[in-house]
């Protein structure tokens, strides 16, 4: 069987016309040092990261298109976007698409009140 070079996926190659999402290019520069975020990556729309979190951090801001960012840090990881209800519902749509895009592992709506989380994307299960 063949290993697959993680680093060739289509996913994973930035486009030099996109450009990270805040706070994306600390991150990358800690995955280029061989760190893994233990428990995934939290993406925080139009409000600033809480950076005392166990997640590694990503944000949006208001005046940025989400489908303009490079949203490959989220590929193959567990990604939760932190109250994701308080978010405007097209920002929202707008913002899932675009990770669903970089094809994350499991994908979940954190939110502030019940059922305090939606599943967006299921993961596939330990391998």
């Amino acid at each position: 069987m063949a290993t697959t070079d993680l680093r060739q996926h289509p996913a994973r190659r930035r486009s030099p016309a996109l450009r990270l999402p805040a706070y994306g290019a600390r991150l990358a520069d800690r995955l280029r040092e061989g760190f893994e975020p233990p428990h995934g990556v939290a993406v925080w729309i139009d409000t600033a990261p809480s950076l005392r979190g166990i997640c590694a951090p990503l944000a949006v801001f208001a005046d940025t298109d989400p489908a303009a960012l490079d949203w490959s840090l989220c590929h193959r990881r567990d990604v939760f976007i932190a109250r994701a209800d308080t978010a405007a519902p097209d920002r929202l749509r707008a913002v899932v698409a675009a990770i669903t895009e970089a094809k994350p592992r499991r994908l979940l709506l954190l939110l502030e009140r019940p059922p305090y989380c939606h599943i967006a994307i299921r993961g596939e299960g330990a391998r």
